[in-house]
């Protein structure tokens, strides 16, 4: 397989007589990552917090928050007045490790 540079990019790598699946080269979702560690150390926090906490956008922190809510994981424990400028109070409620789960909702579908 040729690269960009015109250079060729090994398949597979052989070690000592046993061929070797190259390295991944898809990144981890680190912006869920940084949401998912925020979450467990905050543990009650509001949209704001996250957006704040980790310098993700808006949008990633809603998508994020709407997609672990329906998996069970989190939950709103204070709904906030949105005419006083209040927002909806959130807590992990369901807490499976340091590892962040996979986005799947309550009837199991990704």
């Amino acid at each position: 397989m040729t690269g960009i540079f015109g250079k060729e990019i090994p398949v597979k790598i052989e070690v000592k007589g046993r061929v070797q699946k190259p390295l991944p080269t898809q990144k981890e979702n680190v912006g869920a990552d940084k949401l998912w560690k925020a979450v467990r150390v905050l543990r009650r926090f509001t949209r704001t917090d996250l957006i704040v906490t980790t310098g993700e956008s808006e949008h990633n922190v809603w998508s994020f928050m709407r997609r672990y809510r329906d998996a069970g994981y989190i939950a709103v424990i204070t709904r906030g007045k949105k005419r006083a400028g209040l927002e909806d109070t959130w807590a992990l409620v369901k807490d499976p490790g340091p590892k962040r789960p996979p986005y799947k909702n309550r009837e199991g579908k990704k």
